[in-house]
């Protein structure tokens, strides 16, 4: 897998994050070698957003009550 690669992952799942959560994984804390790792084990991104969102106890924009979610 290329750089290229990761970071289409990256972004794809900063858009999900944000989308989910209202926050990307710099927000999160994450760097590149944290977020590196998870690429490389294989997370899809819905699952490294699902575990980022229970690891933080993050509450999901739609359980939030303000609308529609980012699109």
């Amino acid at each position: 897998m290329s750089a290229t690669d990761y970071d289409a992952w990256k972004s794809r799942l900063d858009r999900l994050c944000t989308k989910m959560y209202c926050v990307n994984t710099h927000d999160m804390g994450f760097d590149e070698t944290d977020l590196q790792r998870y690429w490389s084990e294989g997370d899809t991104e819905q699952d490294a957003a699902d575990y980022f969102g229970s690891k933080f106890n993050l509450t999901l924009v739609e359980e939030i009550n303000w609308g529609k979610p980012f699109d």
